[in-house]
């Protein structure tokens, strides 16, 4: 959090806006989740960043971790001098050096062009860009994004139920680590803002029934594995009434 304080001028994640609505700023997401890895051992940073990527790096020997690094800008199409990734890190290992790039999305739509912008300032110069991994931590994204082959997307959901799950994990231990207590201050903040682990129906185990037909409508019933199911479906559906 002091980083987007001092650098960005940023409020609290929580702070209420003006309107009487809590207000969220990403800066302070970025800060409030990521300012402790700055100072974590290189081994428990790799996990955290792993954690939240949803992808296992190797331990590196040093890990060297930036919040709103700025490059200078290769493309013009967003028409700016340079580029800041919301959070830039530089895994060195003893014979080569990888760079993760990740860009933290709250209500804010994440486009194509910034994507590719931050792809390609951050590999500027670097003489293996292969090594360089982008990732997005998104609530909402364009479909382009989504398509684009050169950046992974990651949905908040998905972070917050590996957050619990390690955060859980560390609960029956008499001493949790690093990176358990910080997975479960991240799950705390996550769940305050918002942020649900469900991830779809198919995770309810519902189990068809059966089917049959009403005049025009005819219907699926579904039920719980493990409860008894329940007859219910309406006769007259009008689709005009709003």
């Amino acid at each position: 959090m002091l980083d987007a304080y001092l650098r960005k001028g940023a409020a609290l994640p929580t702070e209420p806006a003006l309107d009487g609505r809590r207000r969220v700023i990403e800066d302070a997401i970025t800060s409030t989740l990521l300012t402790p890895v700055r100072f974590m051992h290189s081994h428990d940073a790799i996990r955290v960043l792993s954690l939240l990527v949803g992808v296992e790096f190797e331990k590196p020997n040093a890990c060297e971790l930036r919040l709103w690094r700025r490059f200078d800008s290769v493309l013009t199409t967003l028409n700016a001098n340079s580029v800041e990734p919301d959070v830039v890190a530089d895994l060195r290992y003893q014979d080569r050096v990888q760079r993760i790039v990740i860009e933290v999305k709250w209500d804010d739509v994440l486009h194509l062009d910034q994507v590719q912008s931050q792809l390609a300032s951050t590999s500027a110069g670097i003489e293996t860009p292969s090594s360089v991994r982008h990732f997005s931590l998104v609530k909402f994204a364009d479909d382009e994004v989504l398509r684009f082959k050169a950046t992974t997307v990651r949905q908040w959901s998905e972070v917050l139920k590996d957050l619990e799950q390690v955060a859980g994990e560390a609960n029956q231990t008499f001493a949790p680590d690093a990176l358990a207590s910080w997975c479960q201050d991240a799950a705390k903040l996550l769940q305050r803002l918002g942020i649900g682990s469900f991830l779809g129906l198919a995770v309810l185990s519902l189990v068809p029934i059966n089917r049959y037909s009403d005049g025009a409508v005819t219907l699926r019933k579904f039920g719980w594995a493990y409860l008894k199911p329940v007859r219910h479906y309406a006769r007259h559906i009008n689709l005009r009434k709003g």
